[in-house]
């Protein structure tokens, strides 16, 4: 049996359980529990400053709950697993992004990063929708000491519309994408790691980045 066939039975079964499980508790976790956020001094693209960091719920990696995900990632059991609407993605992003501005006077450093974690996907609209999108950004724009903005994406949601839409609201500022290669053999990406990236996705998209 392939690494992929055998890794989508063990996610499936996983992910039923973990639905279980929460369903027998009479507490049920709220949306904003599953988010996180954190900052420290790292370092940026040409210098030494200060990033925050953002964990953002969302129904759960496409990638893992339709063909069994990475064979090492554990984040599904981080996910609510459940649909998450426009209006409670943004609150809960809001609520995280002022946690950190109430904690640290962004003016006060004259490099700041954002690093910006969905546990998946962020441009899958499934995921993060793109009125989120643009929100989230437009935000980021507000200010001129945030130089970076770091998100993750599956090369397959990478294309060149979603890119300048999005570096539209950030001209002034690099905008990165991680696309999480892992390595160049590409039989260990597809049938070890079950990845789903080939050479030709990832070359793609390096190409559409640089266009």
């Amino acid at each position: 049996m392939k690494v992929q066939e055998i890794n989508k039975q063990i996610r499936e079964s996983a992910i039923e359980n973990i639905i279980k499980k929460r369903d027998r508790k009479k507490d049920k976790k709220p949306l904003q529990a599953y988010a996180a956020s954190w900052a420290n001094e790292d370092r940026l693209y040409d210098c030494v400053g200060y990033t925050i960091f953002i964990v953002l719920p969302t129904s759960g990696c496409e990638w893992a709950t339709k063909s069994g995900g990475c064979t090492m990632c554990s984040y599904i059991a981080d996910s609510p697993l459940t649909d998450i609407s426009e209006d409670d993605l943004i609150e809960i992003f809001n609520n995280e992004w002022n946690k950190q501005l109430n904690k640290t006077d962004i003016s006060s450093h004259e490099n700041v990063a954002i690093k910006l974690f969905v546990s998946g996907s962020f441009l899958n609209k499934n995921e993060i929708p793109e009125k989120v999108q643009n929100y989230i950004f437009n935000e980021f724009n507000k200010y001129d000491q945030i130089k970076e903005v770091i998100i993750e994406s599956k090369p397959e949601y990478i294309d060149e519309s979603s890119l300048i839409r999005l570096a539209q609201l950030i001209p002034d500022k690099i905008f990165e994408i991680g696309i999480g290669l892992e390595t160049s053999n590409e039989d260990t990406r597809l049938n070890k790691i079950n990845k789903g990236i080939t050479n030709k996705s990832f070359e793609r998209c390096v190409s559409i980045i640089n266009s």
